[in-house]
């Protein structure tokens, strides 16, 4: 009951009582599953798609990635990013590919 959405129904009068235009239903929507999708906060997404991480040196890596949906201050990213990359959250005003960092980590989740 939170969402307003249009559903084609095929043969809405094929049971009694017939579906009718404004009753609640209960359907099942399929779609594409993200099976390595991330969720990081939406301030970590730089200009053109990119996500600055850090590799195993403790150096900047740009990365882009696909955005798959973006949720108020949180981004679902579907691919580019592999498992253990560290993404870099905090702002920064100069940053350049290859910079050494110190690394400070917190947990983020995957998105299911």
């Amino acid at each position: 009951r939170m969402v307003d959405i249009i559903v084609k129904v095929k043969k809405p009068y094929q049971k009694i009582p017939p579906l009718a235009v404004g009753l609640f239903v209960k359907v099942k929507i399929k779609g594409p599953v993200l099976q390595k999708a991330v969720l990081i906060p939406r301030s970590s997404i730089h200009q053109g798609h990119v996500v600055w991480t850090v590799d195993k040196d403790g150096r900047i890596r740009f990365k882009k990635v696909q955005v798959a949906k973006v949720e108020g201050g949180n981004v679902i990213v579907g691919s580019g990013l592999l498992d253990g990359d560290l993404v870099v959250i905090s702002q920064h005003k100069i940053i350049t590919d290859g910079m050494r960092v110190r690394v400070q980590k917190r947990k983020l989740g995957r998105s299911s």
